[in-house]
C-alpha cells in the first residue's frame, strides 16, 4: 500500500466506533483475549474523550490510542499495568490527574510499516 492510496483521518473515538474497534482489537489481540468489553470502551470515552484517538482510512478504523488521566506521583514509580486496568473491566481514570497514561496503541496489521 502506497501513501497515495491512503485517506487517513485522525479524530476522537466515539461510542459509534465500537463494532469496528472490536473487529480491530480481535484482529490484533486474537491470541490474548481479543476486544475489550463495550462498557469499558464507553467508560473511557465518557470519562476522558480527548484521550481516545482513532485513525481511519476512508472511513474504516485502522488504528487507536487509548489513554487515561492519572496522578503522576502515583504512577511515575514502578507499578503494574494491572494496578490501573484491573482485567479490562474497571479502568481507573482520575479526572483530576496531572498526567496522561497511555493504556494501549493498536494498528491493524495491514497498516504496519
Amino acid at each position: 500500500m502506497s501513501l497515495e492510496e491512503l485517506h487517513l483521518n485522525l479524530r476522537n473515538l466515539s461510542s459509534d466506533d465500537y463494532e469496528q474497534l472490536k473487529s480491530l482489537m480481535d484482529a490484533v489481540y486474537h491470541d490474548i483475549g481479543g476486544a475489550w468489553p463495550e462498557h469499558t470502551i464507553a467508560k473511557l470515552i465518557q470519562e476522558f474523550p480527548d484521550g481516545q484517538i482513532a485513525i481511519e482510512d476512508d472511513g474504516v478504523l485502522v488504528g487507536v490510542a487509548l489513554a487515561v488521566q492519572v496522578d503522576y506521583d502515583e504512577f511515575s514509580n514502578p507499578h503494574k499495568y494491572d494496578d490501573l486496568i484491573g482485567h479490562r473491566e474497571i479502568i481507573l481514570n482520575n479526572p483530576d490527574g496531572d498526567a496522561m497514561y497511555g493504556l494501549d496503541v493498536l494498528i491493524h496489521p495491514d497498516y504496519r510499516g
